[in-house]
Formats: C-alpha cells, structure tokens, sequence
C-alpha cells in the first residue's frame, strides 16, 4: 500500500496492489474537491472519488463489461436499503477544526448515501473488480478554518499477500478560502489518479 500526498494540492490517493481474486470489499480509491461559495453562506464542496470494489461487493453488484457507463446509483440505494446498513460501502466522517485549532468529528453517512452519483467505469471481469466515479456534494459553515474528509472502510476477509491489513482509510484535507494566485475558491487537482491493480506478485 502506498499513499501520496502532493505537496499543499490537498489530494490524498491511496493506490493498492495485491491478489484480486484474494480479497472482499473495496479494493480502494482516491478523492479529490473543488468548492464554491453559496448564496445560502454556505461552503459547497464537491468530492470526485474514484473507488474500485470486488465484483458482487461494490455499488455495481454483480458487475459485468456492458454495465460500462451505466448509472448505479438507485441500485447503490436500494443494496443500503435492503440491508438496512448505511455503511454497507463505508462510514463518511468529517473532522473540522475549529479557528481555535480544536477537532470535532461529524458523522456524514447518511448524507454521502443520499447525495452521492455513482457512474461505473471499467469493469475487469477476468480478474474481477469494478471501478466507479461517485461524485458528492456536501455542505459546511464558512467559520470552519479546515477540514477532513475520510472514507472507512474494512475488508471482508485479510489479504494473502498483506495479511495485517484489514482497515482502509482514504482521506482529502480541504482548506476553504480563497487563493491569492486566482482569487477563487481553493480546489485540488483536477487530474485523478485511477487506483492500481494487480493480481500478480507484488512488488
């Protein structure tokens, strides 16, 4: 497992390699955010998440080449509801800081699964995996200096390559305000990453 961060972009990718066909649950992602000012006064930010899953485990469920493009997002909702679990895909959780540097940690589950829009967009069948762009808006207070926003998430079973890992964290640092360079609201980069997979030896 690798995670990079490139320098103040305010991007945290997590890429994972290791035996596909080893492994339940998400296979990883990464985040990225743009944000615009509301006329509400609210901070609007915009997650783009790129997040691949095994195949029959993912928002896709049982995925195949001609769901290629195809919208999941109703069929996301109904797998929530049929479990009656909202961190069936994860648990959301905001951590904002406070002007005076103190941390509170808010729970944003519930409102990620019902705002989120999720795309499919490769889905390898041989070695069985999916990989779906969600896009999600949430909404925040001006006052907040800085924030976290996290995705965790566990696998089913350990990996046969990197058995003590069993905890996924990915994770996108957002410092609203507005740049000096632009004087327009801060954003990362545009361009993602796409999570890396492999079902040979690891390196």
């Amino acid at each position: 497992m690798v995670v990079c961060s490139e320098m103040k972009m305010l991007i945290v990718v997590l890429l994972l390699s290791f035996g596909a066909q080893n492994v339940a649950g998400i296979y990883g992602g990464c985040m990225s955010y743009s944000t615009t000012i509301e006329s509400s006064g609210h901070l609007k930010v915009k997650l783009f998440f790129l997040n691949g899953w095994k195949i029959d485990k993912g928002p896709c469920r049982t995925c195949t080449a001609a769901d290629k493009g195809s919208d999941v997002t109703q069929r996301r909702k109904l797998l929530i509801q049929q479990t009656n679990n909202q961190e069936m895909f994860g648990k959301w959780e905001a951590e904002v800081y406070s002007q005076n540097g103190n941390a509170s940690y808010i729970d944003k589950t519930r409102i990620v699964n019902n705002v989120s829009t999720d795309v499919v967009l490769i889905v390898g069948e041989k070695e069985g995996w999916e990989l779906i762009g969600s896009e999600i808006s949430l909404d925040f207070d001006l006052t907040v200096k800085e924030f976290d926003i996290t995705l965790n998430s566990s696998l089913d079973v350990s990996m046969t390559l990197l058995p003590v890992i069993r905890h996924i964290n990915l994770q996108v640092k957002v410092e609203p305000g507005i740049r000096n360079d632009t004087n327009r609201p801060n954003r990362s980069p545009i361009v993602l990453v796409k999570p890396l997979y492999s079902h040979g030896q690891l390196t």
